[in-house]
């Protein structure tokens, strides 16, 4: 049945349009100061200017930089996410409701089964469309942006950005450190996927309608992301060190900071537990909301 389903939800269009879109959005992300003057773009801009030429080569344009920091600065992210990881096993899901298949399903197999393999199918497509998308904006990071060598006097400071380390001595930089850090990046931006991806199942569970389900996904993340920003604008401005912690709290992409800053800072594992509880929650609801309309004419 977990393979069935899994099938389903990356054997239909949605799924290539869920990395397509994922990968737009990582190319929407923050440049770094890369063109000439310090001035900063979108990647996508970056990789424009950087093929006409109009390049400024420095900390900020090195790979390495960009892969560490694939969702800074990056405003669609927190408010597309939920939507674009859920889309393939949510349109399998609300077909089945929409042709009445999911009433023949559950005349063969257990609810219990059925949901499970739901679930299960829904985290795994969450995590092939974000390692997906990440591999091709890798691929495109590598291609145009610059692969600054150790000797470099930017060095220094690309090591810092990843390793939070300020050293410069050349021969206490490894490569093996960076990539670690790039894979914890990695690592934590695959539960962020999932984390979004069961928020859109269970809004797929409760609503059962295809534009209520995409469309309120997409207001709630975006009412989050605003509720956040208008707090760290009050903290930036007035100092109020409180609004400071709420909005790292409720911070929608609050793991690319696990264990570096903010509330988050030397707390790595309270941060994933945290995401970890919100999946456990999301998934809660997706049973609890499936056993209420678990009706007699499901069985």
């Amino acid at each position: 049945m977990l393979v069935l389903e899994t099938k389903k939800s990356i054997k239909n269009f949605s799924f290539l349009i869920s990395i397509f879109l994922l990968y737009i959005i990582f190319m929407l992300g923050d440049s770094g100061a890369v063109l000439p003057g310090e001035e900063t773009t979108t990647i996508m801009g970056a990789v424009w200017n950087k093929f006409h030429g109009n390049w400024y080569m420095c900390s900020d344009s090195s790979y390495l930089v960009r892969m560490y920091r694939m969702w800074n600065d990056n405003m669609y992210l927190p408010v597309l996410m939920p939507f674009v990881c859920g889309l393939p096993s949510v349109v399998v899901y609300l077909e089945e409701l929409r042709t009445g298949n999911k009433r023949w399903i559950l005349a063969r197999c257990s609810f219990r089964r059925y949901y499970a393999a739901k679930i299960a199918a829904n985290a795994v497509a969450a995590v092939l469309v974000s390692a997906t998308a990440i591999v091709l904006y890798y691929v495109t990071l590598i291609c145009f942006f610059d692969n600054v060598p150790f000797s470099h006097e930017e060095f220094p400071v690309i090591y810092y950005s990843i390793t939070g380390v300020w050293t410069e001595d050349i021969s206490t930089f490894s490569m093996w450190v960076i990539c670690v850090r790039i894979l914890k990046s990695i690592f934590c931006f695959f539960i962020y996927a999932v984390m979004n991806s069961s928020f859109c199942l269970c809004m797929a569970i409760w609503c059962r309608d295809t534009y209520a389900v995409f469309g309120g996904t997409i207001f709630v993340s975006y009412l989050q992301w605003r509720i956040f920003d208008e707090l760290a604008r009050k903290y930036a401005n007035e100092g109020i060190e409180i609004l400071g912690r709420i909005a790292d709290i409720i911070n929608p992409t609050f793991l690319q900071y696990a264990g570096t800053s903010g509330f988050y800072e030397d707390k790595q594992w309270l941060a994933i537990g945290i995401a970890a509880g919100i999946i456990l929650i999301n998934y809660s609801i997706v049973v609890l909301l499936s056993k209420k309309y678990y009706d007699v004419s499901q069985r």
